[in-house]
């Protein structure tokens, strides 16, 4: 895996000792008081124990703002795992477009399993009761990004958490000893930040507006999670996305992190 050279950090964030956090705090922002951002799920909601080993036999909670259901390394963990648990055992397959219907195409593998897979096959399932967003299953209260990841949903699912836990490795983030450790530090992920249920709430009237550009905002950089073919600078959207962290944001760092995996 590589990694290449984030923006430099100017003499003036350095002086302030301000290098690490994020645009908005450098700019004298007041800081986001998490606990304030979500709150506990009301009522019952029946888990489905196929899950478990995402959702801990916990209801999870309920965040408000899509731009602070960030995912962190250790969550991205469990979904490595239940993909290696269940994909080949239950032969999870591709489906493909063909005229008006969808059809078999083959079957996915845990290192071929992608996001389109693994949205149809748990992010989906695991979430269907609630109808809620992943994140917002898996954790405990809202998870500020610290990075946000751009890539596309073709991309191999693990080769993607590889990419992200040495990404993570590299910054210290999960270096226990290290200055920099942190084991809440979470990245900003669409498929599992948005609400697959109901993706009409992702539009908004401006690009500024959107979950996207918002989770850009409250980030410190962000990675570009690139595979074999640089996939990711071909969609318009990442496109977009390397756009806003390279000139409308000052301050952020910008990275690409890829993985012989894929």
């Amino acid at each position: 895996m590589g990694c290449a050279a984030s923006n430099p950090i100017s003499k003036e964030q350095a002086t302030l000792g301000m290098a690490n956090a994020p645009p908005q705090e450098q700019a004298g922002a007041s800081p986001l008081k998490l606990e304030d951002e979500s709150s506990p799920l009301e009522g019952t909601v029946e888990l489905n124990p196929i899950f478990e080993d995402l959702h801990k036999g916990k209801p999870g909670c309920v965040i408000r703002k899509t731009e602070l259901r960030a995912i962190t390394p250790a969550q991205m963990k469990d979904v490595c795992a239940h993909i290696e648990r269940r994909c080949e055992h239950e032969a999870w397959m591709a489906k493909k477009k063909v005229g008006d219907e969808w059809v078999v195409d083959y079957a996915f593998t845990p290192d071929t399993l992608n996001l389109y897979g693994a949205n149809e096959h748990f992010i989906m399932p695991a979430t269907k009761s609630r109808r809620c967003a992943y994140v917002e299953l898996v954790a405990e209260g809202a998870q500020k990004p610290r990075w946000f990841c751009s890539h596309w949903w073709g991309e191999p699912v693990l080769a993607f958490v590889a990419c992200v836990e040495t990404h993570a490795l590299d910054h210290g983030y999960s270096l226990e000893g290290c200055e920099h450790y942190d084991a809440a530090t979470a990245y900003w992920v669409c498929a599992y930040a948005n609400n697959q249920h109901d993706l009409a709430s992702v539009n908004a009237p401006t690009l500024e507006e959107t979950s996207f550009y918002k989770a850009l905002k409250l980030a410190e950089g962000a990675v570009s999670i690139l595979d074999k073919d640089g996939m990711c600078f071909k969609r318009v959207w990442c496109s977009y996305e390397c756009f806003v962290s390279l000139t409308q944001i000052k301050g952020l760092k910008y990275e690409c992190y890829t993985c012989d995996r894929t």
